[in-house]
């Protein structure tokens, strides 16, 4: 209806020239504030084409209360005509003006993308946001653009190249704009594309190198012995079987002094505080899993015969069946005073429970014999009763050629330990898996989790961020409200000073004085009626890109505003004084 009022001449039609003026006449407007950037003769054809077409919104208002008929049509399709040919000129200029400033493209297509965006948000600031395009408009007019582009392109073409170039004026500026670019067109346009992209390929990467991580711990795995030991446990509790009076005293003093007797070293305490300070000082550790020791000071002629070693005089050699049945013995021995320590249905020790034997000679010398356990010997590298010659060929220790003596209690701390190196080694399996299969299930893994968690990152990120820009952008409004008070306050002054001031003058000037200032109106009630809307839409909508990107168009345009109203009252008090 509104194209059609224009066609046929009905009153009103003003209305709809201003809002296909405004956008163009304003881009334009901000290019004449750049003056010392081209000459002034191309500026005065600028000037001068954008006064023709302020002049025919002008013309183009009927007198209220005309009737339509064929000499206002005649006179409309006239005017359309002449709005064509103003068209025409204004992008001739902005072509050449925007030419001399191509040396600061880099990118076309990305230049062509800027400045497309740039004209889609003055139109949406100028038309509340219900409209980013004025084709539509033009079609029903029937105004065919004046070339490939529209003239509100070629204007915003060269306000872009002009931020551009006053980027990159400064030195090093070039590279922060190029940087600031590549930002905005890796992260800014189009970011949920690309977003969405790093989702995917980067749980991909994360998920091979999990694979092949998976495959090469595989690789390095060992059952044998020489890993880290990890055994953290103390001695549990201490048992003493057999007449501790028995246990001799010893046979040459210890090194250091201050040691207790050879007796007292058998307590929990002392054993506990021995093996403690090996662990810190050595590649050994405590134990692995909760155990009870038992030690059982056996006068040895009591359970078994022994002969003198072949080759080395202070071992002796014990037949081996027969230290079987020794150990039957003892543990039948133990039940009787310790029966927590023993079985009662199988006879065997219990499962956290050890026996140690230190076998007592006749002559105050002793022999720790090989650790009993209720454990079962299991596992692809265990050597839990792999090494009985520590039992059928003890080494006697007390001795009178011993160049110092080793306290029982300390012997028993090292005994305690090794046994529990042993117990690390035991039940290990290795595990009967291809290569390939592991690899596959870490990569699934890895895939899965870091998706997870880079999902959850970019959930928190995006939300961050929209509450970060939701309050910048409730503070950018207020701003855009106070200058609208402002600029509501001097809107007398504004009035006289385009109309009665700088439009003085007779013909296209003072038409064009008049539109101008409508224009400014127009834009500021429509600019007052945004931000009302924007402030009154509740909390929760306040939020969100769409929201954000309308503040920032009515900030754009309101800071044009001001910057008119400036100017025009500088270019008023100019002309007074002259």
């Amino acid at each position: 209806m509104a194209a059609a009022s224009v066609q046929v001449g009905f009153a009103g039609s003003g209305t709809v020239l201003e809002r296909l003026a405004f956008p163009l006449t304003q881009a334009v407007e901000e290019i004449l504030r750049h003056r010392e950037d081209f000459d002034e003769q191309a500026l005065h054809r600028l000037e001068g084409h954008r006064t023709l077409l302020l002049s025919l919104v002008q013309e183009g208002v009927p007198a209220l209360g005309d009737e339509p008929g064929p000499e206002r049509v005649a006179q409309q399709a006239d005017l359309l005509k002449r709005w064509r040919a103003a068209e025409k000129g204004l992008v001739a200029t902005l072509r050449r003006l925007g030419d001399s400033l191509h040396g600061h493209v880099d990118d076309v297509k990305e230049l062509e993308e800027a400045v497309q965006a740039r004209v889609a948000a003055r139109v949406q600031a100028a038309t509340a946001g219900t409209t980013d395009t004025q084709e539509e408009l033009r079609s029903f007019l029937g105004l065919r653009r004046a070339g490939k582009r529209s003239a509100e392109f070629h204007a915003e073409r060269v306000l872009e190249l002009l931020d551009r170039s006053k980027a990159g004026d400064a030195a090093g500026e070039g590279r922060r704009y190029s940087i600031q670019r590549i930002w905005n067109t890796w992260f800014k346009a189009g970011s949920t594309g690309r977003v969405g992209t790093g989702v995917i390929l980067v749980p991909i990467l994360v998920g091979l190198v999990s694979g092949w991580a998976a495959v090469a711990a595989q690789n390095q795995s060992t059952t044998a012995f020489g890993r880290t030991l990890t055994g953290d446990q103390p001695l549990a509790e201490l048992r003493i079987f057999g007449d501790p009076a028995q246990v001799p005293d010893y046979a040459v003093p210890p090194l250091g002094e201050d040691h207790p007797s050879n007796a007292e070293t058998l307590t929990l305490g002392y054993i506990r505080d021995r093996m403690q300070r090996s662990a810190d000082r050595e590649d050994i550790a405590l134990l692995p899993d909760h155990l009870e020791l038992t030690v059982a000071l056996l006068p040895i002629d009591d359970y078994v015969d022994y002969q003198p070693h072949s080759e080395y005089d202070h071992r002796i050699v014990i037949d081996y069946w027969d230290l079987l049945e020794a150990y039957q013995e003892i543990r039948q021995d133990i039940a009787d005073q310790y029966p927590e320590v023993i079985n009662s249905a199988t006879g065997e020790i219990e499962l956290g429970q050890a026996i140690l034997p230190v076998w007592l000679f006749d002559d105050d010398s002793y022999a720790p014999g090989l650790p009993l356990t209720g454990e079962i010997s299991a596992g692809v590298d265990s050597r839990l009763g792999q090494y009985y010659f520590v039992a059928t060929e003890p080494v006697r220790r007390n001795l009178q050629d011993d160049g110092s003596s080793i306290p029982l209690g300390s012997m028993v701390a090292y005994d305690l330990q090794e046994l529990g190196r042993t117990m690390e080694y035991n039940h290990q399996v290795a595990a009967d898996v291809s290569p390939q299969a592991l690899f596959w299930a870490g990569a699934i893994a890895g895939w899965t989790g870091s998706q997870a968690a880079l999902l959850v990152l970019v959930a928190a990120v995006q939300a961050l961020s929209q509450v970060v820009g939701s309050r910048a952008a409730r503070r950018q409004l207020a701003v855009v409200r106070d200058r609208l008070n402002q600029l509501a306050l001097g809107l007398d002054l504004s009035r006289i000073d385009m109309v009665a001031v700088l439009g003085g003058e007779d013909g296209h000037y003072g038409e064009a004085a008049e539109a101008d200032q409508r224009l400014y109106e127009a834009a500021l009630v429509t600019a007052w009626r945004e931000v009302q809307v924007l402030e009154s839409l509740p909390r929760r909508q306040q939020r969100g890109p769409q929201w954000a990107s309308r503040v920032a168009q009515m900030d754009r345009l309101v800071a044009s505003l001001s910057e008119r109203d400036v100017d025009v009252a500088q270019r008023a008090l100019a002309l007074l004084r002259s």
